[in-house]
């Protein structure tokens, strides 16, 4: 409730009391009143309105983020770990290796791919809960 003007909260905070009253006598005969003629009601609506605009503006900046930035960064460091080569060992090794090919960059591997996988099982659940 930070984002209201702390003048307006206290303007319609007797409204707020007389409301309450008006609907713990209606609830009490078992009739609830769903109008929002009440100020207060009519503030406490425009004020979800107001967050459910702030989350939406939120996820479809998460999405983006996830989509043009984290993606492309765990494609490009995937694709750097298969380019990098380990030189040869002082133990008689003639060839470098590629570093995907050691125990240690099979690891990498698998890490990178299950990162992958996750940001894309990420970005389609924020494509299918916007769509709802």
């Amino acid at each position: 409730m930070g984002l209201v003007d702390p003048q307006l909260r206290e303007a319609v905070a007797p409204q707020r009391k007389r409301c309450d009253a008006r609907r713990a006598t209606a609830m009490g005969s078992l009739y609830v009143r769903r109008s929002f003629s009440c100020p207060w009601h009519c503030f406490q609506a425009a004020l979800l309105r107001e967050r459910c605009a702030t989350h939406v503006k939120e996820r479809r900046a998460v999405l983006t983020i996830m989509e043009q930035k984290i993606k492309k960064l765990v494609a490009n460091a995937g694709q750097e770990a298969r380019n990098i080569v380990v030189p040869p060992s002082a133990g008689g090794q003639t060839a470098p290796t590629p570093l995907l090919e050691t125990p240690a960059g099979q690891r990498l591997s698998r890490e990178l791919k299950t990162l992958a996988r996750l940001v894309n099982a990420s970005i389609a659940a924020l494509k299918n809960s916007s769509r709802q």
